[in-house]
């Protein structure tokens, strides 16, 4: 429907690891890299935001909130097109075993897009939230595995 606010896209996922934990496998480039893409160095606020998926797949961005251990939020936009960028959140609360992350995706209809662009764009953020829990689950038990 014409003029409709496109809903924001949002996958909750509970990780084994603590926040600490989680937060740099959400920051850290090395660990980023293991379960998403290549990715530049988290700064601060107003700091480019650059991840690479490789063939001229790259996400320019802008990191709009750095709140270590709650809260990473960056502007998402393809190559150079700042006037479609949406708004990717990822926020960490404690969870009952670990931590507890939500990721928000929205912007969209600001950004000129709709909910298509969304459903596209959440079916590959669930590969890679489920990446990033397997990737933490695996932590966690080599953890368990070391001898004490």
């Amino acid at each position: 429907m014409p003029g409709s606010r496109v809903q924001p896209m949002v996958i909750r996922a509970e990780l084994a690891t603590d926040r600490a934990a989680t937060w740099a496998a959400l920051t850290d480039p090395a660990l980023v890299e293991r379960w998403f893409t290549h990715v530049g160095p988290v700064g601060s606020a107003g700091d480019a935001y650059v991840l690479d998926f490789g063939g001229g797949d790259v996400m320019r961005g802008e990191l709009l909130d750095v709140v270590p251990g709650e809260r990473l939020s960056y502007s998402w936009g393809w190559g150079g097109e700042p006037a479609a960028r949406t708004r990717v959140c990822w926020e960490l609360a404690d969870g009952e075993d670990g931590t507890r992350v939500t990721l928000t995706h929205d912007g969209w209809s600001e950004a000129g897009l709709a909910a298509k662009d969304r459903d596209d764009h959440a079916a590959h953020w669930e590969g890679y939230v489920a990446a990033l829990v397997e990737m933490t689950d695996e932590e966690v038990a080599g953890e368990d595995a070391r001898p004490r």
